[in-house]
């Protein structure tokens, strides 16, 4: 199953000026093509803290951009069976830079 869409801050901003004008959790989540749950989520967790933006998340950061993830996926799937090595050969001359898959 896969993740569900992520409400924009512009989105969750308008959603909360939605609730304050009177329109209901349900009509709203309606709107925004998300279920009722995230917008009285939403509405709670701006009550409770009195902002709308996602806590700083935990874990490591990232080092490959959108540009560097697009490309191994779409090398991977042309070249299904092109080993992890190779494919981090390619990926290495394709970025100039050096990515281990040991930490």
């Amino acid at each position: 199953m896969g993740r569900r869409p992520r409400l924009t801050l512009e989105q969750r901003s308008i959603a909360l000026s939605m609730f304050h004008d009177g329109l209901q959790a349900k009509a709203d989540a309606a709107h925004f093509g998300v279920a009722a749950s995230t917008m009285s989520g939403l509405k709670s967790r701006f009550n409770k803290a009195g902002r709308v933006q996602d806590r700083p998340r935990s874990g490591r950061p990232k080092k490959t951009s959108f540009v560097n993830d697009r490309y191994i996926v779409v090398t991977s799937r042309i070249n299904r069976f092109m080993s992890a090595y190779t494919l981090t050969e390619q990926f290495h001359s394709f970025s100039n830079t050096n990515h281990s898959a040991s930490p």
